[in-house]
């Protein structure tokens, strides 16, 4: 979803930092810790990760006219990022437990109503 919201943007220079909050909502609904340390505590360490996250994703969308694989490496990278800032809870058992399926379904529930509710 991440990777996706920033491949997909319209504009070169897509608001990263923007995206990077708008998952951590997500996840903290998901009861995922992101990151994996306080960033009250380690606010320097959350700017370079989140940094070191923006340079590389931009590295790869520079290439986004003469690479036809870029969304894919773009996809990679943010995968391998997210893994590191998580302390690998996406990879424990390579399965959603029980609670965060159950919470995944009542975001998306709430969300589609709120969707078709804008819609209408």
């Amino acid at each position: 979803m991440m990777s996706e919201l920033i491949v997909r943007h319209g504009l070169p220079n897509t608001n990263h930092r923007t995206t990077i909050l708008f998952t951590g909502v997500i996840m903290d609904k998901l009861d995922f810790q992101f990151p994996d340390y306080d960033i009250a505590v380690e606010k320097d360490r959350w700017i370079e990760d989140c940094n070191r996250y923006i340079d590389g994703s931009k590295a790869i969308l520079k290439n986004r006219k003469t690479d036809e694989q870029y969304a894919s490496k773009h996809l990679e990278w943010t995968r391998k990022w997210l893994t590191e800032v998580t302390d690998h809870q996406s990879l424990s058992s390579g399965m959603m437990s029980f609670h965060l399926l159950t919470t995944l379904r009542k975001v998306s529930s709430s969300s589609d109503r709120l969707l078709s509710s804008v819609i209408k």
